[in-house]
């Protein structure tokens, strides 16, 4: 599990914690994030969201709402690895915005999706100007926005998607309070 640092927002980091029952967490501190050539990485982390595949780790984090960036790793509690030196989704690529970060990673139908949030300037406080976008992959790395963003009103975001048991995928958002949105795709082999 990883937390976002709360505090001076320069210096904001991904700690890193485990559980064995999912109810006492182990504290190991802050990640350590390299540059695909293997320096430290200078960036500040957060929103961090994590995937596993085949026991690679994947760590989609945003830098200052300015993209989402992935890390990787075989060993959660050694070092990870950030697969560019660029964002692998910047808000530019979903239309006029300016801010981002993920939320959830989620597989169906054979392809993976991100959700996340999306912001316009000026953001504000009130949370009215964030909504969510979502994007497919076919490697985890190489993200297509979907072409109709935002996919729920202004004012919502947040999203967690979940598959229900007829493998609908049903959209929750948790800003400003948690609300299902009905409208969510169901399975298909197309693009989002």
């Amino acid at each position: 599990m990883e937390n976002e640092f709360q505090g001076d927002e320069e210096k904001s980091h991904v700690d890193l914690y485990t559980s064995t029952d999912r109810i006492k967490w182990k504290a190991h501190g802050k990640i350590k994030l390299l540059e695909p050539y293997g320096t430290i990485s200078t960036r500040n982390a957060g929103s961090p969201v994590l995937y596993c595949k085949n026991n690679l780790w994947y760590l989609f984090y945003e830098h200052w709402d300015e993209g989402i960036w992935l890390a990787t790793t075989t060993d959660p509690l050694g070092a990870w690895t950030n697969v560019s030196r660029t964002a692998v989704l910047e808000p530019t690529g979903l239309g006029n915005f300016g801010a981002m970060c993920a939320d959830s990673v989620i597989k169906y139908s054979g392809r993976y999706y991100l959700y996340g949030t999306v912001g316009i300037y000026p953001l504000g406080i009130n949370g009215n100007k964030w909504s969510v976008f979502i994007a497919v992959s076919d490697d985890l790395i190489h993200w297509i926005p979907y072409q109709n963003n935002p996919i729920t009103p202004w004012g919502r975001s947040s999203g967690m998607p979940v598959i229900d048991r007829s493998g609908k995928v049903r959209l929750y958002t948790m800003q400003p309070k948690p609300y299902l949105h009905l409208h969510t795709a169901t399975r298909s082999t197309s693009s989002p």
